[in-house]
């Protein structure tokens, strides 16, 4: 770490408050001086405002962006010396608003920070780079006839503060360093009058006195370190430990030739003299309560979770379906008397669907979809020991409760079962705000509102449509114009499956508050079936009472059976929720329904489970603790379209943050029969994002993977390695005014051909459609409109066909679609190809983009999955390579090169089963990067367009944060000619993979293969 100079820097919880506190102290220190005239202290300082518990690495001055710390105890203090003076806020806001503090916004912390870094700076330096009068600072303003160059922003605002309470003419600056264990980490600037820096600071009067400011320097020193070892952070101990271990090494760089200011302080002899303090302090800070709750709620989370597996699924539905199933065998059996011992059973048992009827019908379909139930929980509970999301996929709603939720019906047809509940009805409500009531009481118009499917394990339709392949769900009356809806609303999942399956725990936990009825309810029930509804809210109210368009829908569910509802029964969740998920004495996790609600909405709205107990952020403080609960009056009390809600947020009425909003709900709240509610907030998947050049805009930035797309300007390494570390892959440099532009431009980078892309299609030998790709312009054409191009030699040539097979009776190849596949359901508007005379331009991109994608894939459960098709057509016709885990197919391709792919999908597995020349593991979990600089870029540089994809059935990522750890280092230093890697490299659960080929192959469909291979890479 010493020889090239990298240091790291350790992110601060609170930083804000801590600068604050900062300042304070170093005002203490200052007063110790007995400095007669007023004083104050400008901090700028290195930005410590990242992940907390983790540290960027960065070169130790060149190149170093400042910000100002503790503004706001300085204000404060000024303002205890005069009145409040309002009309300083916009020179104060401007200065908080300093994200990089740089030589040309500042003249002294640059010029103090550049002579550090030259490596020969002493305590007499002081004297002629941090020593000034402010008349001669402010000189361009004050004197504005001489021409000068004009003052910054920073240092306009600087003036107008100083001079209301300062006289500017009578006033000097000292700047010093600001040193904790031996590191710079920005300049103090004490703004005191003549007379005090002559008393204090100069001996005789007249020569720079090096004690006085050495001693203050020291001081300054003593204040931040103690304040760093006893601040409250993740990973601070380990991290103060480290640091500290730094600082008592003597080759690091403070010798006699490199900064020898450190030296003249004595700041190792003081370090190695106080060893046992700090270490002491370090010992006391990893008992810290804020790192003991992190470690303690991630193994709640764990805990949390896996209960909602052992109660939902377990104890409740897999038990029922052991049952079942060991019934229907046994009434398949010869064997009388076993036939008679299970009927014994039958009897005490009472529940018997699936067993009286149709015994000897396959159920493989059902099952299937069960056993792919079972293999995502697997990605699902990988995600919870990742604690990172890698991107998402948005989808729309239609598809999620469809095909991948309501598909399951052997699982929820039994999830209620010790209730004798086997049918489940799914009812679906759009609305929207019309006002409200201190936010608590909500008036809301319905959209849309009726029943979607039902499931029923007690009926078995033999009649199946291709659609509906489910013996035991039915279409409600509403079921078209309820997917319509649900198909119009797109959402984003993050972390693809692991979101899937938080939003689904929600679900599967309301359906288990069935319970909680009484027996007569319960019957009932039984007969009429378990209705859960799902409500969607597309707007939110503002603080201000208006509509507004949000990025994210509202989702409501409750069981639409009609319970008495007081305020004690509508406080006991809010009551729940509001609390930590660990307990307050012995740190064991909360279980229940409550909380297994709490982290998944936390997942689902922050990307982590761990966020679940995040309030730092005024976005967090709005959002805690993510889960909202409501009561929907009975529709009898409708009026019209217009029902009535009261929404309980637990800040709300818990809190005294809103005492109008609390005082509403104590005086006002009237017991009402209806529904109990609980919200939750989806992110919309979304097209297009455009990030301008300050970067101060992607702070705001919430899942920039929901974005399809996304502009950022050309050049901004460090914005590209924040977008991609969120998982976007397509990224473009040229602004774009619709999703059409934004796909061209995408295509243009992705496909890297200088003139045109063209695919040409035919239909069992016959050419019906061209696709082109061009600078500005993609086209459709097509057999039927008598426009097709002759005499062209395409990229990719696909010979349709709609047929099982993949090869015809005399030996053509042929890629496979099927009418019920995403090829002519999406992409051709349900007609046949030879039939289509128009596509949309953006159907068209996307379509384009999913054909010419080229895919690699190493991994040796991927290539099982497809080892029943013909692989050669889908190399071929579809641009997908499928190779297992073999070094030698690994050494041929790597010889003709992996940038011939845009995705190269290796497992890691693989990557630890490489070998060097005397039989020895090559490369392990940290080793990655050498990896990808010996195997796949070897010395070449990498192309735009290519992502390296790892991936792994575990929770493994000790991997990703070394290739962060890298990439900073790349972004700050610029020393490679490599780019960061995390700009290149991502990840995806293998689960999510196999699944996509599964669905894929179910329907025997190529290019619906292909399709659902790309969505999965890319995230969307």
């Amino acid at each position: 770490m010493a020889k090239d100079n990298i240091r790291r820097i350790i992110a601060f919880p609170e930083i804000e408050e801590f600068y604050d506190m900062l300042m304070d102290r170093f005002h203490m220190v200052l007063a110790d001086y007995f400095l007669q005239d007023r004083f104050t202290v400008f901090l700028n300082v290195i930005p410590r405002d990242h992940e907390e518990g983790t540290a960027v690495y960065m070169d130790r001055f060149e190149d170093v962006y400042l910000i100002y710390g503790g503004l706001k105890m300085q204000k404060k203090l000024l303002e205890k010396t005069i009145e409040e003076k309002p009309e300083l806020d916009e020179y104060w806001r401007e200065l908080t608003k300093v994200k990089k503090l740089d030589k040309d916004q500042t003249k002294v912390s640059y010029t103090v920070f550049y002579e550090l870094r030259r490596g020969d700076y002493t305590l007499k330096d002081i004297e002629h780079i941090g020593v000034g009068d402010l008349n001669d600072y402010f000189h361009p303003i004050l004197y504005p006839e001489k021409n000068l160059p004009p003052l910054t922003n920073v240092q306009v605002s600087e003036y107008h503060i100083l001079k209301t309470y300062f006289d500017i003419n009578e006033y000097r600056y000292l700047s010093l360093p600001l040193i904790q264990f031996s590191e710079f980490d920005g300049v103090v600037h004490v703004i005191l009058s003549s007379e005090d820096y002559q008393d204090s600071f100069l001996k005789d009067g007249h020569r720079f006195n090096l004690k006085s400011v050495g001693n203050l320097i020291k001081s300054f020193s003593r204040e931040y370190e103690e304040l760093i070892l006893n601040w409250d952070m993740s990973g601070g101990a380990r991290m103060r430990e480290e640091a500290f271990i730094d600082a008592l090494s003597t080759d690091l760089f403070y010798t006699e030739n490199n900064n020898p200011i450190l030296m003249e302080l004595g700041y190792h002899e003081y370090y190695s003299r106080h060893i046992e303090y700090f270490q002491n302090k370090i010992a006391y800070g990893k008992k810290i309560p804020r790192i003991v709750r992190n470690e303690y709620r991630q193994s709640a989370i764990m805990h949390i979770l896996i209960d909602s597996y052992a109660h939902n699924i377990s104890a409740h539905s897999l038990i029922a379906l052991e049952w079942i199933f060991k019934l229907r065998a046994a009434e398949n059996l010869e064997n009388n008397q076993v036939i008679s011992d299970v009927k014994k059973l039958e009897v005490s048992h009472k529940f018997t669907p699936l067993v009286e009827r149709n015994i000897s019908v396959p159920l493989d379909t059902e099952i299937s979809h069960l056993m792919r139930f079972l293999l995502e929980k697997g990605a699902f509970w990988s995600g919870l020991t990742r604690n990172i999301s890698f991107g998402g996929q948005s989808q729309n709603l239609f598809y999620l409760f469809w095909n991948k939720f309501i598909s399951n019906s052997l699982y929820l047809g039994t999830i209620a079962f010790t209730e004798n509940i086997s049918k489940i009805n799914f009812n679906f409500t759009f609305l929207t705000p019309t006002n409200n009531v201190q936010n608590i009481k909500f008036k809301k118009q319905i959209l849309l509102d009726g029943h979607f499917v039902t499931i029923d394990l007690s009926k078995f339709a033999s009649n199946l449509d291709v659609e509906n392949n489910n013996h035991f769900v039915t279409k409600g009356t509403d079921f078209n114009r309820i997917s319509d809806a649900l198909s119009k609303c797109i959402v984003y999942m993050p972390g693809g499956i692991v979101g899937e399956h938080a939003f689904f725990t929600i679900l599967e936990t309301e359906l288990r508050n069935v319970k909680h009825y009484s027996t007569e309810e319960l019957k009932e029930i039984s007969i009429h079936g378990l209705t859960l509804n799902i409500s969607i809210e597309e707007h939110d109210i503002s603080n201000d009472g208006k509509l507004e368009v949000t990025p994210y829908y509202k989702i409501g569910v409750y069981l639409k059976h009609i319970i008495h509802i007081d305020k004690e029964l509508l406080l006991l969740r809010p009551i729940r929720l509001y609390s930590d998920i660990i307990d307050e004495n012995t740190l064991l996790p909360k279980l229940g329904g409550t909380f297994q609600d709490k982290v998944c909405a936390a997942m689902l709205l922050n990307n982590t489970f761990s966020s679940v107990e995040n309030k730092d952020s005024e976005r967090d403080r709005r959002f805690y603790p993510w889960i909202k609960v409501g009561s929907m009056l009975d529709n009898r009390y409708a009026k019209g379209d217009i029902i009535e809600e009261y929404e309980i947020s637990a800040r709300r009425v818990l809190s005294d943050d809103f005492p109008q909003s609390k005082a509403y709900f104590q005086k006002q709240f009237e017991p009402h029969w209806g529904y109990l509610v609980k919200y939750f907030h989806i992110w919309k998947g979304e097209v297009l994002f455009q990030l301008n050049a300050n970067i101060e805009s992607y702070g705001i930035l919430d899942n920039a993977s929901r974005f399809k797309c996304v502009f950022i300007p050309p050049d901004n390494i460090m914005l590209l390695t924040r977008i991609r570390e969120q998982g976007v892959i397509r990224v473009i440099h040229s602004t774009v005014s619709n999703e059409s532009e934004a796909y061209i431009a995408w295509l243009n980078k992705w496909l890297n051909y200088r003139e045109k892309y063209l695919i040409e299609f035919s239909v069992e030998g016959n050419v019906v459609a061209q696709l082109e790709l061009s600078d500005f312009d993609i086209l459709f054409r097509s057999a039927t409109n008598l426009n097709l191009q002759k005499d062209i030699i395409p990229q990719l040539e696909l010979n349709l066909a709609h047929r099982i097979e993949q090869v015809d009776n005399i030996g053509n190849d042929y890629i496979r679609y099927r009418s019920h596949g995403v090829f002519i359901q999406y992409f051709c508007g349900n007609k046949r190809l030879n039939e289509l005379s128009y596509m949309e331009p953006i159907i068209v991109a996307e379509l384009m983009e999913v054909l010419a994608t080229k895919i690699c894939f190493f991994d040796n459960r991927i290539k099982m999955r497809v080892q029943n098709v013909n692989e050669k057509i889908l190399q071929n016709q579809s641009n997908c390579t499928f190779y297992s885990e073999d070094y030698q197919d690994w050494k041929l391709e790597k010889e003709k090169g992996f940038f011939n792919y845009h995705f190269l999908v290796v497992h890691l597995s693989f990557i630890e089963a490489f070998l060097d020349e005397m039989g020895k593991r090559k490369y392990d979990e940290n080793d990655i990067k050498r990896f990808i600089d010996e195997e796949i870029i070897d010395g070449r540089d990498i192309p735009d367009n290519f992502i390296l994809v790892i991936t792994t059935g575990r929770g493994r990522t000790q991997w990703w944060e070394k290739l962060k750890s890298w990439s900073s280092i790349d972004i700050k230093l610029g020393a490679s000619s490599v780019p960061p890697y995390t700009t290149f490299v991502t990840f995806r659960p293998v689960e999510s993979i196999l699944s996509a080929i599964e669905n894929a192959l179910m329907i025997s469909d190529d290019i619906e293969l292909k399709y659902r291979l790309v969505k999965e890479l890319f995230g969307s």
